[in-house]
Order: C-alpha cells, then structure tokens, then sequence
C-alpha cells in the first residue's frame, strides 16, 4: 500500500494539540515495549527481566557512549521516559510533523530529570538520518505502520551498530476494520502478521520475539468516537484514498448508521490490533551506506539542515 506522507504528515501536525488527552492506548503499548529494554545495549541482548526503573541501575549511569533514536517520538512519552533511564546517552527523536516535534520539545522541557541534550529532527523513517552503523538501540512506537514497513526496517539495520537492537509496535490489519467500512475506506490496509514478520526478518535484523495484542474502546457517542479517530491521527493516509470533501448527506448517513449501532449495543467499538517486535542486528555485519536530509533540532531549536 502506498503511504500519502504528506497527509500523515497533515493529520499529526492537526492533532498534535490534543493528541495526549486521547492517546492512553498508544501511552500503554509505549509501557509494554520499555519492559523490554535490553539489559545491555551495547552486547544486544534482551532481557526484559532488568528493572531500569530502579535509581542507581549501572546501565543508567555509565550510558554516555550509548546512541538512541526514537523513530517515530510523536508528543515525546517514550522519549521522554528513554531520556530518564539514559540520561548520558546521545537521544534523538524524530517525527514527521513538526506540531509533534513542538510537543515533545514543551514535554521535555518541563522534565527535570531528563538528559541535557536530546536533538528533534524532523524526517522520515523511511530516510533515517544516521550514519551507518551508529545506533545501540531504535526505537519506534506506534509509527511504521505510516510507512513501507519493509523499507523501515531496512532503514533501522542500517543505521545500528553490530548486536545493535530494535524494539517495534504497530498496526495490523484487521486495526479499526469496522469503523472504516463503516465509512466505506478499505483502501488502508495494514500488514498481516506474517507480512510484518518478514519485513523485519528480510531487512537482516534477527528477530528475538513478535507478539500481539488487541485493544478495544468503547464510545457511547458517535461524536467521541470520530473525535478519537481523527485526534489520534488514525485516518485514512492512502495515496489510493478518494479525494475532496464528503458530501453533507453521506456524513449524516453514516452518522445515522453509527448512532443505531450505539442504540442497539450501548456503543461502539473501535478495535486495533498491535503487534510488538524486540530484534537486533547481528555481530559481524557493517552496513555500507546510509540516507540522510531531514530538518535538525539541537537543544529544541528547530532549525533547517542547511543552518
């Protein structure tokens, strides 16, 4: 499926204001992939039995060589807690709405606790902007399935060093299939697990565990359910999407479908399907070349590449 990036770009930068008062589905799965940090970083081994909650943790402190991306950082939770755990280390986010990139520069501004320097670039994951073999970990929440996943995971390879490791949530199919027949869009369609899987696999990464999860939310108003949809950037970013405005009569009606629908059962389901990937890159293997051209953040001054 071909991705629009400018209409995902539209619909992040639109909800970026908002995006924390409606995103506790997307705050948990954020949770779920840092029980999984790697107990050492810099071996890529991953343990999730380690506890870098704890004060004082070594990994914590002697951190400042390690090298981390949050590809895909959004309003800055993850990157915020990454920046708690390994306050010495290199931290980039990147996003490719500046809206988000300006929320996550206000949360990590009101973090104390936070490390002193984490740069915000704006840019796609499609075209990390690392040189090759330089990463100890990348990690993207809630964010490839915006793009050509395989082409993502290529992106991640090349960019970490040997035993270098990557943790992963996304969408799969099967994500809000209700909610977009309902408004007649089947033309964004996730990958399968299987797909998923092997976009990983055959990007070189070694995959350690894949495991899914289902989320259900439940809205007794036609009204809040949208309001979720569109405030957590969820529309449809299909380059194949119909173009122009909906017409007044085609809204109402499926407003009206939707309203039976809470009638009958007391709400109605927005249902997403989300799968988790911890893999690393082996040891022995030096990638050749790497992309680059995105806009740079160093200390939260937004600026262009070429300032």
């Amino acid at each position: 499926m071909s991705i629009d990036k400018y209409q995902v770009q539209r619909q992040f930068n639109r909800s970026a204001s908002q995006y924390d008062e409606l995103a506790m589905m997307q705050r948990q799965i954020v949770d779920t992939l840092m029980a999984e940090l790697p107990k050492s970083l810099s071996a890529g081994i991953i343990d999730s039995s380690v506890d870098y909650g704890i004060a004082g943790n070594n990994d914590r402190e002697n951190s400042g060589r390690l090298a981390i991306c949050d590809a895909g950082c959004g309003t800055g939770y993850a990157l915020m807690q990454l920046s708690n755990i390994y306050r010495s280390a290199n931290l980039t986010g990147l996003d490719i709405a500046p809206a988000m990139l300006q929320a996550a520069e206000q949360r990590l501004k009101a973090d104390e606790n936070r490390a002193p320097r984490v740069d915000l670039l704006q840019g796609d994951i499609e075209s990390l902007p690392f040189s090759p073999d330089s990463l100890n970990l990348c990690f993207s929440s809630s964010a490839i399935q915006w793009c050509d996943t395989a082409v993502a995971a290529k992106q991640m390879y090349a960019a970490l060093k040997p035993s270098g490791s990557v943790l992963i949530s996304s969408f799969l199919s099967g994500t809000l299939q209700s909610w977009r027949q309902l408004w007649g869009k089947n033309d964004q369609r996730f990958l399968t697990l299987d797909e998923f899987g092997r976009a990983i696999s055959d990007s070189g990464l070694v995959l350690d565990r894949l495991w899914t999860e289902s989320f259900v939310q439940s809205f007794d108003t036609f009204h809040g359910a949208l309001k979720s949809v569109r405030n957590l950037g969820a529309g449809n970013a299909s380059a194949a999407r119909p173009k122009g405005l909906m017409s007044r009569a085609r809204f109402n009606d499926i407003r009206a479908q939707a309203d039976a629908i809470i009638q009958r059962n007391g709400a109605i389901e927005l249902s997403y399907q989300v799968v988790y990937a911890k893999a690393f890159k082996p040891k022995g293997f030096k990638t050749g070349v790497s992309k680059a051209g995105v806009s740079k953040s160093s200390a939260f001054k937004l600026r262009s590449a070429n300032e």
